[in-house]
């Protein structure tokens, strides 16, 4: 196990770099797929967009590269993975369904900036305990199918390779969540955190 005592030193270096950035100078560039949101594990926010596409598009795989993978061991990772099972089968049943649903998300709303938890236990026992780098949140706003707004609270995990999942089941491992449904609702949009380009793609 690591000692928690390293990683306020790693923790304090993120914050500083990747969610101050709304008070430098220059903002770090980012791409945009067609429909105006981020994509891919590079940013928090695209991971959390991918996953938010996945419920959209009732795409399993998606979602599954979305997902940050099963860890750790014992009940939470046995809870976790069945978890995970019944949400591919159910975007699986949805996909192959005459009719969507009109409670079935049909897009993205709004996207905002990536946050960090006002607590910072989960970070520095994401650390100690998987070797994940950083977890932080992003909130979304998504479009139904019968017009409604569903608010989404993404709890978002960067892996030891500096990739960003969403974990779609925080309640699962309550350590690494502690205080996600206590922050308050987000305000200022992604883009606002980044200079924004369109894809060439």
């Amino acid at each position: 196990m690591r000692p928690l005592l390293l990683f306020p030193i790693l923790a304090a270096l993120a914050a500083a770099s990747a969610l101050s950035r709304a008070e430098d100078d220059e903002k770090p560039v980012l791409e945009v797929e067609a429909d105006g949101f981020p994509s891919g594990r590079e940013t928090p926010e695209g991971a959390a967009a991918d996953l938010a596409r996945a419920a959209i598009r009732n795409d399993a795989e998606l979602y599954r590269r979305a997902s940050i993978a099963p860890f750790g061991d014992g009940e939470s990772r046995a809870a976790y993975v069945k978890f995970l099972e019944a949400e591919v089968a159910g975007l699986k049943a949805r996909a192959a369904a005459p009719e969507p649903a009109p409670a079935n998300p049909v897009a993205i709303k709004t996207l905002f900036a990536a946050r960090r938890l006002t607590f910072g236990g989960p970070v520095s026992a994401g650390y100690a305990m998987h070797g994940f780098h950083d977890i932080i949140f992003v909130d979304l706003e998504l479009t139904l199918g019968n017009g409604d707004t569903a608010p989404v609270r993404n709890l978002m995990i960067k892996d030891a390779d500096n990739r960003w999942f969403v974990h779609p089941a925080p309640h699962l491992h309550p350590i690494l969540s502690t205080g996600l449904s206590d922050e308050t609702a987000s305000e200022k949009p992604f883009g606002e955190a980044y200079t924004v380009e369109k894809s060439s793609e």
